[in-house]
């Protein structure tokens, strides 16, 4: 068996008619304060990746042994990574 509302009509819409307003004004009261407030921006961190400067020569993995630097450099140039030029240059420094 349910309540019996022995309120009238006129009783009902007036009650609810105050509970939309609260909440209409409470809306707009919160809407007011984020509009408001500074947006806050939250980017995710991006991956760092390693600076390569253009028109700079692939560096060869450092090896401790002097030929098999030149062996890296020669494979480098044979697989057309480096330039005949940027291969005699960095041959160059590792001769001294």
């Amino acid at each position: 068996m349910g309540l019996i509302d022995f309120r009238s009509d006129k009783e009902r819409i007036a009650r609810n008619t105050k509970k939309t307003a609260k909440n209409t004004r409470e809306s707009l009261k919160l809407a007011r304060q984020q509009a408001q407030a500074p947006a806050q921006v939250v980017y995710a961190p991006q991956p760092s990746y390693p600076q390569v400067a253009y028109g700079s020569a692939p560096q060869a993995a450092p090896a401790a042994d002097p030929v098999e630097r030149l062996r890296q450099l020669g494979e480098l140039r044979a697989a057309g990574t480096i330039t005949d030029e940027e291969f005699n240059r960095l041959k160059a420094q590792i001769i001294g």
